[in-house]
């Protein structure tokens, strides 16, 4: 499961993928790439500060924040273009459910406790560490993307207005 922020729509960035597109210059495509990588990062800074206010018992804060790997993805198209910043958090055999986080859900397995199968070629048999849910406070990632979005959105119009003037020339 991933979270994503989309800026979408926007007419500059729209217009900016065309022109790079119809210039053919595949190098400056690469610079507004990473240049609006760089801008992203306080979004990045600032939502791995809410996710470190998970609940500390069970060291899960450390677990997770240590898990966490993030996306990026410009795309320019002839009706839209849009800037896509994703989060995903690797566990050991599967991604973790972070949308649950986002609504307040953190599934945990119970250590020393263990359940009996009730149905199958194994019932009877005991398996280890039923998993559990426990409510704590969502919104982690909401929070942090509102707490940086005005910030990030200057810097993007600066770097996206600096990137017209140099096709300009």
């Amino acid at each position: 499961m991933a979270l994503e922020v989309v800026i979408s729509g926007q007419a500059k960035l729209q217009a900016l993928a065309e022109q790079i597109q119809a210039e053919g210059n595949k190098g400056l495509g690469r610079e507004m790439t990473a240049a609006l990588r760089r801008v992203s990062k306080p979004i990045q800074a600032e939502v791995t500060e809410e996710y470190s206010g998970l609940p500390a018992r069970g060291e899960y804060v450390n677990t997770f924040t240590k898990s966490m790997k993030w996306r990026t993805a410009l795309r320019g198209a002839a009706r839209s273009a849009s800037f896509r910043l994703l989060l995903f958090g690797e566990g050991e055999h599967e991604r973790r459910d972070i949308k649950a986080l986002e609504a307040g859900r953190l599934r945990h397995p119970v250590f020393g406790r263990s359940r009996r199968v009730r149905r199958g070629a194994r019932r009877g048999s005991r398996d280890k560490n039923p998993w559990a849910v426990t409510s704590i406070r969502g919104g982690y990632f909401e929070r942090g993307t509102d707490r940086a979005a005005d910030a990030v959105e200057r810097e993007m119009a600066k770097v996206l207005d600096e990137f017209v003037d140099r096709l300009k020339k």
